[in-house]
């Protein structure tokens, strides 16, 4: 039944998202430039043939389980069980609510862990049926919140991905060293020799081998390693900045740039990630970009939570895309 219920949690998560997030777009589409072209409409209708006979797979498959379930969820009662029953306790229901988004506590018997006998030395009878409820799929009450487990491997998740490390930098006559995270900027790095050195910021030049690395790179956009020693040195005048419009990645193909938009924020942020990385690395920018935690961060697209472990691909994502972003008090 597990592997039943697993499968249906795929399918509405998965292809209804993705067919609403396609219809969504196909719409978007239609009013900036129309009219929609025919290989749009072929892929949400090929979307739509898939969902359907998965749909219909998970339909037999429910069918088939259920098939050999007795009308008569009470089993055979003997005269000395039923007169226990009778006597002590009133029989157990085991009721299975599916996508259940009632409050237990308005309409459901709370759920009984387990059965409990009551003696006849203490005169207690059954006053009414009790229920065992098991609630699959249900809404979560406390606003969306995380479970504890979920959370806590969240966290675990962006820390093995966020990684620390040590860089390696030759200045003056000696080499500095800093703890640095995998995508964090190099700016902090310069922010602190510029302190140290009472310079300017910009002025401060960085270089590893014959590229130059610029204040909006990461150890990951140059894929730095702990062997390799950058050259830092201060300028009398101005370092070369990286134009906006160009970033560290821009020769890479398999690179897209999204824009991620804030309520208390005119312009959107645009960050880049590869195709085959999972949302959370994209999360992870987001926090070193507005200086938080990125368990503090949640990312909307077209309206809907972004699961974190999809790619790219898994959202339709090509390139150019908005999301939203909003913060876990």
């Amino acid at each position: 039944m597990s592997d039943i219920f697993g499968n249906l949690d795929n399918f509405i998560e998965r292809n209804v998202s993705l067919i609403k997030r396609g219809y969504t777009t196909l719409c978007n589409s239609y009013h900036r430039k129309p009219p929609v072209t025919e290989n749009d409409i072929k892929k949400i209708m090929k979307k739509i043939d898939a969902s359907k006979c998965s749909l219909k797979q998970l339909e037999q498959s429910i069918q088939l389980l259920l098939s050999p379930i007795s009308s008569n969820p009470f089993p055979p009662q003997t005269r000395r069980t039923r007169r226990s029953v009778q006597d002590n306790e009133a029989p157990v229901l085991a009721v299975i609510s599916l996508d259940c988004d009632d409050d237990p506590t308005s309409s459901q018997p709370i759920f009984q862990s387990r059965y409990r006998r009551m003696s006849r030395r203490n005169g207690a009878n059954g006053a009414g049926t009790q229920t065992n409820v098991i609630s699959l799929d249900s809404d979560d009450e406390n606003g969306g919140a995380a479970p504890l487990g979920q959370s806590s491997a969240a966290n675990n998740s962006f820390e093995s991905e966020n990684y620390e490390m040590r860089i390696k930098v030759k200045w003056g006559r000696g080499i500095e060293t800093f703890v640095h995270r995998r995508y964090q900027k190099f700016d902090d790095i310069i922010g602190q020799l510029a302190a140290k050195e009472s310079a300017d910021k910009g002025c401060i030049f960085f270089n590893l081998d014959d590229r130059i690395v610029y204040p909006s790179d990461t150890p990951d956009s140059i894929n730095y390693k702990s062997h390799q020693f950058i050259s830092g040195r201060i300028l009398r005048t101005k370092a070369l900045t990286l134009p906006a419009s160009v970033g560290p990645s821009a020769g890479n193909s398999n690179m897209i740039s999204l824009k991620i938009q804030m309520e208390n924020r005119k312009q959107p942020l645009r960050l880049q990630i590869e195709k085959n990385q999972t949302m959370s690395v994209l999360v992870i920018k987001c926090a070193e970009e507005l200086k938080c935690e990125p368990k503090a961060i949640r990312l909307y697209f077209d309206g809907e939570l972004v699961d974190n472990g999809n790619k790219p691909e898994d959202l339709d994502l090509e390139g150019d895309e908005i999301l939203d972003i909003r913060f876990v008090k």
